[in-house]
């Protein structure tokens, strides 16, 4: 099993990785892909990692038709919790980025937040960029967020700890591997949750 097929830990990152400041932050960021990509409503929308919807409810509430996929049932849920709250409709499917494509369907597809890189062989996430080519309208925008290793040289620590609000304690580490293809990071939370997961760096 690779670590991101395990629920358990997105359960223990949840409060990590979306706390309140993660979800107020999604308001701007959708305002600055609408203006980078000349986007308007109705136009298809793809959010490819979707997770809890952050991006894909205020997409929504744009007036923007919007799918959002996650293989996370997890995520899958509390994306459906959020997109109930606010009272729009998104197309939430439950499926492995690997797998899924929509020929021709999208103006935009997203992939935010640093949710590619995590598959061990490259030859996956090749498979992720194919989908998401055959999944563009042509003349569609693709827009992927990803973690730079040169932002990491700069930071020059790789460990590092964060209390959120609710008094949660989480201290990260990682891990340089293959000549900086890959990080290995390990989390702690509260000292008695772990999670250690891989992802690419570019």
């Amino acid at each position: 099993m690779e670590w991101f097929e395990n629920e358990a830990h997105w359960k223990t990152l949840y409060p990590l990785l979306f706390d309140e400041r993660r979800f107020a932050s999604a308001c701007e960021e959708v305002e600055e892909v609408i203006r980078f990509a000349k986007l308007s409503p109705p136009a298809a929308v793809l959010d490819l990692g979707c997770g809890p919807a952050r991006h894909s409810v205020i997409l929504a509430q744009k007036g923007f038709d919007v799918t959002g996929v996650d293989r996370s049932s997890y995520l899958i849920k509390k994306a459906e919790e959020h997109m109930k709250a606010a009272n729009v409709l998104i197309d939430l499917v439950k499926a492995d980025m690997r797998q899924s494509v929509r020929p021709r369907k999208y103006e935009l597809i997203l992939n935010l937040y640093t949710s590619f890189g995590y598959f061990r062989d490259r030859t996956d996430d090749l498979a992720v960029v194919r989908n998401v080519k055959d999944s563009l309208k042509p003349g569609g925008m693709f827009i992927l967020e990803t973690l730079s290793k040169d932002y990491l040289v700069g930071k020059n620590c790789p460990t590092r700890w964060e209390e959120l609000p609710d008094g949660t304690l989480s201290v990260q580490h990682y891990e340089v591997q293959c000549n900086w293809s890959r990080l290995q990071i390990d989390v702690k939370v509260n000292t008695n949750r772990a999670v250690r997961y891989f992802r690419s760096c570019e």
